[in-house]
Parts: structure tokens; C-alpha cells; sequence
């Protein structure tokens, strides 16, 4: 039990971000979180733990600091991968709820609040958010991107899946530093104590997907192994295993809409190619990437226009 427990407030709640050199998108991700109107709960603090970054991330944080007196920075000289990261803010925060976000998306108002409130039921663990890639779908692998994150919404609908933002309870004690998809592994360690996980699709990050095939493929291949991975060492298996499900609601959207049918079709064949790639490296290799080489095409900035929306959303 933490020494700082007995002094928790159920509306309190601490904000996590891990950084890896993110110098771009840090500054514009402070302003979302800090500027975020709060009528039912209130943020202790944002703390960014920096991990062996080699830009000016920690500057940006530092500046931060002074603009707004509850950011707080932990600093890894080392980068020992995400989850490592994760068990380093889950020490610190001094909040009974908890709001991780990755740190190269934009959050848009109003959906910290909305993350929070189920959490105000004692059977909810974990909420978590949707994702909205900005972009183009004008070429193959925009529209792959955008297609992924919208199956990853149908599904969320059956049966909640944790992405790039969630909140949930200060009651997961340990992380291990070897998963590579933390936010997975909490999904499974709330899942295990009993607590509900909810999908709260109102509370919208939007985010950059890979722009070039090899840098898709590379992390297609790597969630999916992060997933055999947390499925050999937790017995625990996340709504994107479910091949049933995905099979129905894949017919169910060739059938609905016919857009775009052929570059549906690529996305699945894509999409099984990294899967196979991903078991046979992990099955024969022991493959396991908790510590994983940053996509460059991802590291854009996404900026907002005057409506509140990414300017090159065409979602």
C-alpha cells in the first residue's frame, strides 16, 4: 500500500505520459490536458516520465513546469521500454484514479471528464477512449490506418479494448517491464480483480498512424506479439484474438458498405501477413519488442483549427 494512500480522493487524478523523444507533440498535448474543463473531478498532477530521450523532450517538460505548477517530470536515463516507464508514473501518482495517454496524440475537450465519470462506479476498473487517426485516406496506407482504428471501434463496442488513452483505478501494484503493450496488461491485471473495463467512444484522441507500408507492417507485427506475449504469461486474451468476432464484423462491413472494397481486402491480407509473422517469431524465436525502434512518419505534429478538429482530419 502506498504511504500517500489515505490521502486519495475518489475525484482526484493523476495523469500519465511516457516520452520518447516527442519534443513536437509534448507542448500541444500539455495545453489539451491543462486546459481541459473539470466540473466533476480534479487533476492533482501530469507526470511525464522521459525515457533516454535524445531531443529536447525534457526541455519541453521543464517549460511546462513552469507554465503549470502540477506537471511533474521523471527522467530515465536509459529507455528500458514503455512499460517500464509505466510502473515509474504508477510509483509516483499520488491520485486514486489514474489517466494514461500517449504522448504524440491530441485530446480533445471534454474527454478527461467523460473518461472519468463511469469510474464513479465501484464495479468500473478501466475506461478507455477512442482513437482517431488524422490521416489522409486518400493512399493505401492512410485508408489502412484509418480502417484499423475504425474495426478497433467495433469492436470496442462488443467488448472494450485499451488504446492510446484510458483511466482506471490506482489498484494495479505491478507492471512487468517486459510487455509490449502496457496498456493491454493493465486491461487484463483490472480484468483479473473483477472490475468492469468500459468504452467511453465520446472521449476522442486523435493520432498519427504509419505513412509508409514497412513502418505499418513493423507495428502491425509488433502489437500482435505483444499480445501472444501478454496471452502466455496472463492466460488473458484481448477482443482483437477473437477471430469470431472479427470474421462478423468484417462481413458485416464488406456488406454494409462496399467502398473501398479491394483496399479492405489489402488491409486483412496485410493484416494476417503481420499476424503470421508475429507467431512465427514469437513461437521460434521467443520475438518480444517491449523495447521497439520509434516510427518516424508518426512523429508529425497534429494541430487543430479553428472548429476544434485536426486540420487534415478527413475522417
Amino acid at each position: 500500500m502506498k504511504a500517500n494512500a489515505g490521502r486519495m480522493n475518489n475525484r482526484d487524478f493523476s495523469v500519465g505520459i511516457m516520452a520518447f523523444n516527442e519534443e513536437n507533440a509534448l507542448p500541444l498535448l500539455f495545453d489539451d490536458l491543462l486546459l481541459q474543463k473539470l466540473e466533476k473531478f480534479s487533476m492533482r498532477e501530469v507526470i511525464v516520465v522521459a525515457s533516454g530521450c535524445t531531443d529536447n523532450t525534457q526541455l519541453m517538460a521543464e517549460e511546462a513546469k513552469r507554465k503549470y505548477p502540477n506537471v511533474k517530470l521523471i527522467i530515465q536515463s536509459q529507455r528500458e521500454g514503455k512499460a517500464s516507464a509505466v510502473k515509474l508514473f504508477l510509483k509516483a501518482a499520488e491520485s486514486g484514479l489514474l489517466v494514461l495517454v500517449s504522448a504524440d496524440v491530441r485530446v480533445s475537450e471534454g474527454s478527461l471528464e467523460r473518461l472519468l465519470i463511469p469510474l464513479l462506479e465501484d464495479s468500473v476498473g478501466m475506461t478507455v477512449g477512442r482513437a482517431m487517426p488524422v490521416n489522409s485516406q486518400d493512399s493505401f496506407i492512410g485508408f489502412s490506418v484509418n480502417y484499423l482504428w475504425h474495426m478497433h471501434h467495433q469492436m470496442s463496442l462488443v467488448r472494450p479494448k485499451a488504446s492510446e488513452i484510458l483511466a482506471m483505478r490506482n489498484c494495479v501494484k505491478h507492471i512487468d517491464i517486459q510487455t509490449a503493450v502496457d496498456d493491454s496488461y493493465l486491461e487484463a491485471m483490472l480484468s483479473k480483480q473483477g472490475l468492469a473495463i468500459k468504452y467511453v467512444s465520446g472521449a476522442v484522441v486523435y493520432n498519427k498512424g504509419p505513412e509508409t507500408l514497412a513502418e505499418f507492417f513493423c507495428q502491425r507485427e509488433r502489437i500482435y506479439t505483444g499480445h501472444l506475449w501478454l496471452r502466455s504469461k496472463l492466460n488473458y486474451s484481448v477482443v482483437s484474438i477473437d477471430y469470431h468476432l472479427l470474421i462478423k464484423l468484417l462481413l458485416a462491413d464488406l456488406k454494409i458498405r462496399q467502398k473501398h472494397f479491394f483496399w479492405k481486402i489489402g488491409v486483412v491480407l496485410l493484416e494476417m501477413t503481420a499476424r503470421i509473422n508475429a507467431i512465427i517469431k514469437f513461437s521460434l524465436f521467443s520475438y518480444n519488442p517491449f523495447v521497439w525502434k520509434s516510427l518516424r512518419s508518426t512523429k508529425t505534429a497534429i494541430y487543430f483549427n479553428d472548429c476544434g478538429l485536426p486540420e487534415n482530419n478527413k475522417i
